[in-house]
């Protein structure tokens, strides 16, 4: 009889697991889901920007299970994982919101990730062709940061150099940031 309970509740957990719900027309299903995403990445969204990672995290986590496909909750949930410091969530999730979007905004989080679990090469790899065209400058100028101090950290001082004095010149209004990285690494 015990065996009978255990398998009757093994069944429940997997009719639970169904994306669709028996009685409600497929369509409906689809919109609800879609709706109850938008409301968790509104939830994720204004947790992140007041500062409670978890709370976003979660938030993001049921968006992504409201619609696995979404780019912005792959995105909020590879952002809030980075923020907690959880980088193989963060990289997952990251690289995967790269992959569904095209997009390449985020490869400085992701460069980061890499360089925590101690890939370093992958984030020199990642940001080498990340081209001045494909990012706003901001994020550009971020990535050169990162470039560089990823090469310091595998013994390549000179080219870091001169990944900074390129990216100084090619981005002015970021010398500041240029120039910070590079006390902080020491370069000349």
């Amino acid at each position: 009889m015990h065996r009978d309970r255990n398998d009757r509740d093994h069944h429940h957990r997997e009719l639970a697991a169904l994306p669709y719900t028996p009685g409600v027309p497929p369509k409906e299903q689809k919109q609800n889901a879609e709706r109850d995403a938008r409301e968790w990445l509104a939830r994720a969204q204004d947790a992140l920007e007041a500062g409670d990672l978890h709370a976003a995290r979660r938030a993001a986590i049921n968006a992504k299970q409201e619609e696995p496909r979404s780019v912005r909750a792959r995105e909020l949930l590879g952002l809030a994982a980075y923020e907690l410091g959880q980088w193989q969530e963060a990289l997952r999730e990251l690289l995967t919101f790269r992959r569904l979007s095209g997009r390449r905004t985020q490869d400085p989080a992701i460069a980061r990730c890499y360089i925590e679990r101690g890939q370093t090469d992958k984030a020199v790899d990642l940001l080498s062709d990340l081209a001045r065209g494909d990012v706003d400058v901001g994020i550009w100028a971020r990535a050169q940061a990162i470039r560089a101090e990823a090469l310091t950290v595998l013994g390549r001082q000179d080219v870091a150099t001169l990944v900074l004095d390129d990216a100084g010149r090619a981005v002015p209004q970021a010398r500041e940031l240029f120039d910070a990285v590079r006390a902080r690494l020491q370069l000349p």
